[in-house]
């Protein structure tokens, strides 16, 4: 204990992984129980870093852990990117000079002294910073941020506060910005946020205190030509936020978003388990386009979470819904969002809906005209009243696309947003649709993803029992459809099935390609719609080309002549197709005949052969191939040309 000792070590030249230092030095002395930090030095270019001081040497080992030390601190760092990759960070992150100083004691596990920072020309997370300026106390229980200022260009941070480092780590600060271009600082910003803020002007003024478990503050925000991209990019927007925040809440005082075009304001409350706007309004070029009041038991954060929507739903609370929606032009209103006419038509809506998820009450009518979007002229208008009485909902609807006759629903359902919603399958369901003649080309982009070059659908079906076991009237037909990107590479198809009650009969399906013609009938059986049965029979002959390999999925079924040799393939009796309605997890089971007939290694155990659907799930996807009887080619008749006449 009353040992005296001295040690001196000087490293120079270090190089480990990407880290280089030119010298590293430490210099110490014990003496008396006291230990001199007479120097603990590193020098790395134009980077120095010095620490010197005394510590008591303790005489027990319980105060190993809690340390007397008074020492000095001094740095010049000329190049912040060198210096920080000493600490792993990476040097293209941190670039510019700063200088450190100060003392540093500690005693009983508590912190005194006081740190004056200084930098210039710094970049700290790809960040460009022109001066800093720090100075921090350091207390017994507490470390003071006395000041903080940060400036780049015009650009100005400014804060204090102060951190409790003994019991439970409790903050209080506050802070003020003004920012130019918020896109200028994209890289300290969250990553979810870094794409969606282009640019715009913001000024911020934050108080705010808590410790590790709950935080509150209040803050104001001024925001000018703020452009974002949701994920669509939007004009530019000036906004106006004023609010404060406490455990599980967030209110918005005042909540003002608006271009020269249009102008959002209300009152907001996003809490852990409801979304609540109140007094909102929005207007269109100084015209009143909405009006209301909503209440969501929603949960913002589960969404963000990657939760459903119905999954963020609380059960336990109820919604209320009041808006109005004037008739609004849609070209009008996609111009002031994004600066062009992505959309054209009118729009309006009023609705009123309240009560628990599983058994809402109110009413709701919607009028759409001459809807279409942008490079699509297709044109949609559609008219809908809608009735809640304790969550039975029934609904009235017409639809007409420009060109085809209209389409009308008649719909009666429970419905279940909250805890019982797994029941809504169970529930009775009454369900008319009529639609005499649907001119499949003319169908708008966004419904027909351009699957369609020509064709007639029609249909009159009547839908009653349950969703999950539902009992279907009335028959769907179609009329020379010209079809591209199916799961068969039809060219022409026509087919008529009509609905016998649990099951359907496929009367007829006559499908067409460049190379055969085939014509199929079956039958559907949909008793459970979680386990649907097709089963279809060919005609003519069909045969199965698919290589004998193990394949473990299809991406769709090809068609083709088959081979006229005399090689045999199996006959196929029947294709049956199985699956859910709600999902896609389909397959298809060939039933072969090979009775009779020679394949070489081919045995019994080949008659059956089934395959999984999963379309877009491997890059190189399989195809079931089937042979058909190729279609008959006639060659063109030639007539004679008439001989010129001689006169």
């Amino acid at each position: 204990m009353r040992a005296t000792a001295w040690l001196w070590t000087e490293l120079t030249g270090l190089t480990w992984r990407e880290r280089a230092a030119d010298v590293i030095m430490l210099g110490a002395a014990l003496y008396n129980r006291q230990i001199e930090l007479q120097q603990l030095y590193v020098k790395q270019n134009t980077n120095q870093f010095t620490l010197s001081g005394e510590a008591s040497f303790p005489t027990n080992s319980s105060d190993w852990l809690r340390p007397d030390f008074r020492g000095d601190i001094s740095a010049s760092i000329g190049n912040l990117g060198d210096f920080a990759s000493l600490f792993g960070a990476d040097p293209g992150d941190f670039a510019g000079e700063i200088a450190i100083d100060g003392t540093m004691n500690a005693r009983d596990r508590k912190i005194g002294g006081h740190l004056a920072v200084s930098g210039a020309a710094l970049k700290i997370f790809k960040t460009s910073i022109d001066t800093l300026s720090a100075k921090l106390n350091l207390k017994a229980t507490e470390i003071e941020v006395e000041r903080v200022e940060l400036k780049r260009q015009s650009d100005f941070a400014h804060a204090q506060g102060t951190v409790d480092t003994v019991t439970d780590h409790h903050y209080a600060g506050t802070l003020s910005a003004a920012l130019a271009n918020i896109a200028d600082y994209a890289q300290a910003l969250p990553a979810s946020c870094r794409d969606a803020l282009r640019e715009g002007a913001i000024t911020l003024d934050w108080s705010g205190n808590g410790n590790a478990n709950s935080h509150s503050g209040a803050f104001h925000i001024n925001g000018r030509g703020i452009r974002v991209t949701l994920p669509n990019e939007l004009a530019p927007f000036d906004a106006q936020l004023d609010g404060a925040y406490s455990p599980g809440n967030l209110f918005f005082r005042q909540l003002h978003l608006a271009n020269e075009h249009a102008s959002l304001t209300g009152f907001a409350t996003v809490a852990f388990k409801y979304l609540q706007l109140q007094a909102l309004a929005f207007d269109l070029n100084g015209k009143p386009t909405l009006r209301g009041n909503f209440f969501l038991p929603l949960s913002l954060s589960k969404i963000f979470q990657g939760s459903s929507l119905l999954d963020a739903l609380d059960a336990e609370q109820k919604l209320d819904l009041d808006l109005a929606v004037e008739p609004t032009d849609l070209a009008e209103l996609s111009a002031a969002f994004t600066g062009n006419a992505a959309m054209s038509g009118t729009f309006g809506a009023r609705l009123s809906i309240f009560g628990g998820l599983d058994a809402l009450q109110g009413w709701s009518e919607m009028h759409l005209r001459d809807f279409a979007v942008a490079n699509d002229p297709a044109r949609l208008s559609s008219d809908a009243q809608t009735r809640f009485v304790s969550g039975m909902m029934t609904t009235k609807a017409g639809f007409l696309f420009h060109g085809s006759d209209p389409i009308s629903l008649d719909l009666s359902s429970q419905i279940y947003l909250g805890q019982e919603r797994s029941w809504a399958a169970l529930e009775p369901i009454s369900a008319n649709i009529d639609f005499p003649a649907i001119f499949l080309v003319q169908l708008p982009r966004y419904l027909s993803h351009d699957l369609f070059r020509d064709g007639i659908l029609s249909g009159k079906m009547s839908i009653s029992e349950t969703l999950r076991h539902p009992k279907i009237s009335g028959d769907l037909q179609l009329i020379n459809g010209k079809l591209i990107g199916m799961l068969l590479p039809a060219i022409v198809a026509s087919g008529r099935l009509a609905f016998n009650g649990k099951t359907a009969s496929l009367d007829f399906a006559n499908i067409n390609t460049r190379d055969v013609d085939l014509s199929v009938r079956g039958e559907v059986d949909f008793s459970d719609l979680e386990a649907v049965a097709i089963k279809v029979s060919g005609i003519q002959s069909i045969v199965d080309l698919t290589p004998r390999a193990e394949i473990d999925c299809i991406a769709g079924i090809n068609l083709m002549s088959a081979p006229q040799t005399e090689v045999a393939f199996p006959m196929i009796d029947r294709l049956d197709f199985r699956g859910s309605a709600f999902r896609s997890d389909w397959t298809v089971t060939l039933c072969e005949n090979i009775n009779g007939r020679s394949f070489g290694a081919l045995d019994k155990s080949d008659a059956t052969r089934t395959f999984q659907f999963c379309r877009g799930a491997q890059p190189d996807e399989e195809m079931l191939v089937l042979g058909c009887e190729p279609r008959p080619h006639f060659s063109p008749i030639v007539r004679p040309q008439k001989r010129a006449k001689h006169r």
